[in-house]
């Protein structure tokens, strides 16, 4: 077996486990609403995607950082409002949390034309740091406009 074919083969077993687990959430909560699960994965990574920019994107962050930072925290307020209002929707914003930081790090180097490599593929925090008012990632530029 080639390492491809594992990835696969988890990243297929972990889909149907969130698939899973969504029907059994949807059957336990009280005050679902249609749109919740496809919203709270979008705020994820639209949070998740700005975080990576504002780390990496050396050449656009001076310029771009106090828009970027205003977007991370309307993201965080929107995401922290919504797990207030469903809790229910915690298990499953800590079972995504994974697959949407991968879905970021897509978005943010075919946003910013950079190379996907820049983006750390280890997430760049917990999910608990990430919905952290005051917590943003450390920013590193030691590869000559690339940073780390």
């Amino acid at each position: 077996m080639t390492i491809r074919y594992l990835v696969y083969m988890v990243t297929d077993l972990h889909k149907q486990g969130l698939l899973l687990l969504r029907q059994a959430l949807d059957n336990s909560t009280a005050n679902f609403r249609p749109g919740q699960w496809e919203a709270i994965e979008s705020l994820l990574i639209k949070l998740l995607q700005h975080l990576l920019k504002l780390k990496c994107w050396d050449k656009e962050r001076e310029r771009n950082q106090g828009h970027w930072k205003g977007e991370i925290r309307t993201f965080r307020r929107e995401i922290k409002k919504a797990l207030k209002d469903s809790p229910s929707l915690k298990p499953y914003i800590l079972e995504i949390f994974d697959e949407c930081y991968q879905d970021a790090r897509t978005e943010a180097s075919d946003r910013s034309q950079l190379a996907i490599d820049i983006f750390p593929f280890i997430p760049i925090g917990s999910l608990e740091q990430i919905l952290d008012e005051n917590w943003f990632p450390e920013y590193n530029h030691n590869h000559h406009g690339k940073a780390d």
